[in-house]
This record gives C-alpha cells, sequence and structure tokens, in this order.
C-alpha cells in the first residue's frame, strides 16, 4: 500500500470526471491480490467537500493501482495552503508526488494530464511545443511499459532547477510529467532505438575468424565447418567438437533458401534468442571469441537480453 494508506482509512484516488482524470477524496474498502489491486469509493472533493452534481467522478467506486493512490490530509494540515511566496515558486513548479510501490510520479499541480488543460496560461503549460503530441512508451516498475502521448509542455524557469517539463498521458487516462531525459528516454523505448545497438552491433556476416581465434583448433573446426554447411544448402544434422550444427531448407524459398542453427555444447548459447541456436556466422564467431577469453580469464562475460538498460562509457 502507499505511505500512509489503510484499508477503511480515506485516501487521494483518481477518477475520470468531465473528460478529464482529477483527485478526489476517497475510502480504500480493499484490497486484492490480482489485477489493479486496490478498490476505492469516493467520497468527496480532493478538499474534502461533499460532491455536487457537478463535482462528483463518473463513477462511485472503482480499482486503481497503487500509483493512483496515495494519503490524504485535511486542508488545514497540508503546508503551503496559503498563496506561495516567490521563493517557493520554483519548488511548486516540480512539486510531485512518488508512489514507493510504482515509481510512478502524479502531478499535484491541479492541472489534469489530458488535453483539456492545454490552453497557455494553465500554469505555464502549453498544448504547443517540442514533442507535444508525440507518443512514447513509459517504463513503469511493477507494471512494464505502457503507452502514453504528451499533451503539455512547460518551458523551462529562469532559475536553474526549473527545467523544462512534460506532461505525458497514459493509455489508462493517467499522468505524469517527466523532465527531458525520462521523455527522450521514453521516446526513444517505444522508437526501438534503445536497443538498436543490441540489435546491430554484431554483424551477421562473418567471413574469416579474427586473427586471435586462428590458433584454436576448436574455433577453426567449427567456423570451417559451418562455413561449409551453409555454403551447401543442403539439409544435415551433424556433430563437430561437440558442437551440433544443423541446416534446414526453407519450403517457401521465396525468403531465402535456408536456415542454419548452430549449438554450443554443454549449455544454451547465451548469446542467441532462437532455442540457444546461433543462426548467423556473425553470432557464431561472437560465441568463439567469449569462449576464448573464457578460457584465458576463466569468466564468461554473458550479454545484456535484447531490451534490457545497460549503462555505456563513451570516450
Amino acid at each position: 500500500l502507499p505511505e500512509g494508506v489503510e484499508v477503511g482509512g480515506f485516501c487521494v484516488a483518481t477518477a475520470p470526471h468531465a473528460g478529464e482524470r482529477r483527485r478526489f477524496k476517497a475510502v480504500l474498502l480493499g484490497v486484492r491480490s490480482f489485477g489493479v489491486p486496490l478498490h476505492v469509493k469516493f467520497v468527496g472533493t480532493e478538499a474534502g467537500e461533499p460532491f455536487t452534481q457537478l463535482s462528483a467522478p463518473s463513477t462511485a467506486t472503482t480499482f486503481l493501482f497503487a500509483s493512483q493512490v496515495s494519503a490524504w490530509t485535511p486542508p488545514e494540515q497540508r503546508p503551503g495552503e496559503a498563496a506561495a511566496s516567490p521563493s517557493s515558486a520554483a519548488e511548486n513548479r516540480k512539486l510531485r508526488v512518488r508512489s514507493s510501490a510504482s515509481g510512478l510520479v502524479l502531478p499535484r499541480t491541479g492541472v489534469p494530464a489530458g488535453p483539456a488543460a492545454g490552453a497557455a496560461g494553465a500554469e505555464g503549460w502549453l498544448s504547443g511545443g517540442p514533442h507535444v503530441g508525440q507518443r512514447l512508451l513509459r517504463r513503469l516498475e511493477g507494471h512494464g511499459d505502457i503507452g502514453a502521448v504528451v499533451r503539455l509542455y512547460l518551458p523551462p524557469g529562469e532559475a536553474e532547477d526549473e527545467p523544462a517539463l512534460w506532461r505525458i498521458e497514459h493509455d489508462d487516462g493517467d499522468g505524469e510529467d517527466l523532465e527531458e531525459n525520462e521523455l527522450l528516454e521514453a521516446i526513444a523505448r517505444r522508437s526501438g532505438t534503445l536497443v538498436s545497438a543490441t540489435k546491430h552491433a554484431r554483424p551477421l556476416h562473418v567471413a574469416a575468424l579474427a586473427e586471435e581465434l586462428r590458433s584454436d583448433a576448436e574455433a577453426v573446426a567449427v567456423f570451417e565447418a559451418a562455413q561449409r554447411v551453409k555454403k551447401a544448402k543442403q539439409n544435415v544434422d551433424l556433430e563437430v567438437a561437440g558442437w551440433r550444427i544443423v541446416y534446414k531448407q526453407r519450403g517457401d524459398k521465396s525468403h531465402g533458401f535456408g536456415d542454419l542453427y548452430v549449438y554450443e555444447p554443454g549449455e544454451a548459447t547465451v548469446n542467441c534468442n532462437h532455442g540457444g541456436a546461433c543462426r548467423s556466422m556473425g553470432s557464431l564467431h561472437e560465441v568463439l571469441l567469449q569462449r576464448a577469453d573464457a578460457k584465458r580469464t576463466g569468466e564468461r562475460w554473458k550479454p545484456p537480453l535484447l531490451g534490457s538498460e545497460v549503462e555505456v562509457e563513451v570516450e
């Protein structure tokens, strides 16, 4: 549960209202162990005032993620409810509440995530600007990847701690504010550029062994055998130095004559995702380099999984 929230107690929860997603006072009715977990009932506005016909959300009860629920504090106990002083403007501009359960950041600016908040002058948020309207893929702990779209743009302020912000709306109607590095990462994730280096760093076609492998009898035997099999293009299943080399002709040859599969002895090939097989000479060459390096160092390097985040150093 989010900090300060308990079953039977008051909380702040989001709900659709007039085409937007807004925050309301609610009661947490219960928690289930599957699907969307938190069952809430809306009982008043975020300020704790009774609903009117115009202020009530479009649903009386609903199930929400932990990221959509936070602790409720009576208005008189909330710091900064009075007009913000100039010295606190920078902090209020970036004020957010973060759920430790999901890592999702929800804005507390009072501006809805949806497009209705896009009019210029709503706390400086603009419905036009860089990246507005662009699709992205946001990765949230516990929820995986969630599609979203950039709705609003807040230009940077004059102070150093007032960076530009982008308000995005998730496909489920929730929203959050992102700084530029977070935004660009989410845009890159959707376009696939975050994993393109992993996809293309290894060449598919390698015609000859690297010099460091030419004195390795196992590497020479396996590489040359795979070359012969690939060139012959005949159905074959053979063993060379403990490696299994398979070639399968395709029934439909409009997209190639056949497929090569080379299986490393003793374990699944960590460098490939096709049932443990290397399916190109480039993949095989990479695995041979890894094995040669392991013989020298006693430790086998394993590439990160496709799609995983990595840290790199650029010289």
